[in-house]
């Protein structure tokens, strides 16, 4: 039967998010491929635990003084023609969510090889922040640090639009 000629993506199914970064580098070691984007993964997967566990990301929007933020994506953005101050990038990457917020989009570029999608999954991000995040925006009128970061994402997907 089928147990006996399992395709890779049965196990990838089976497998949690932590597992599978364990195999997608495996993969790539395995067959002395350069993986690029390994370092960034535990970012990737912070924020999809976040996401797939409910969790409250507007309680935590304080910068960390020594959080480890990702730097090859801090650079990119401060290379970018994103118009933020470089303080502001700064100061945000020290936000481990929107840090992960940035390196998820900055891995999602990289990884998907399709334009369409691409191009489809960032519209749907800014009709998200467009729309339903301003929904009951009076709630967080007098609140800097919400409002900082919500600037800081609806940069960061303008500039890894495509």
């Amino acid at each position: 039967g089928c147990q006996d000629n399992l395709a890779v993506w049965n196990i990838v199914e089976l497998l949690g998010f932590y597992d599978f970064i364990t195999f997608y580098i495996y993969y790539f070691s395995f067959f002395n491929l350069c993986c690029e984007n390994a370092v960034h993964l535990d970012c990737v997967r912070r924020l999809r635990n976040s996401a797939a566990h409910n969790d409250c990301t507007l309680s935590s929007l304080k910068p960390v003084q020594n959080f480890k933020f990702d730097t090859d994506v801090c650079f990119d953005l401060l290379q970018s023609k994103s118009g933020l101050n470089p303080n502001v990038i700064s100061s945000s990457m020290k936000v481990p969510v929107l840090n992960d917020f940035a390196v998820m989009l900055f891995v999602y570029t990289k990884v998907i090889s399709s334009e369409k999608i691409k191009q489809k999954t960032i519209e749907e991000l800014k009709e998200f922040f467009t729309g339903r995040a301003l929904r009951h925006k009076e709630y967080f009128e007098n609140t800097t640090l919400v409002k900082n970061a919500y600037n800081f994402a609806i940069r960061v997907i303008d500039h890894y639009s495509c």
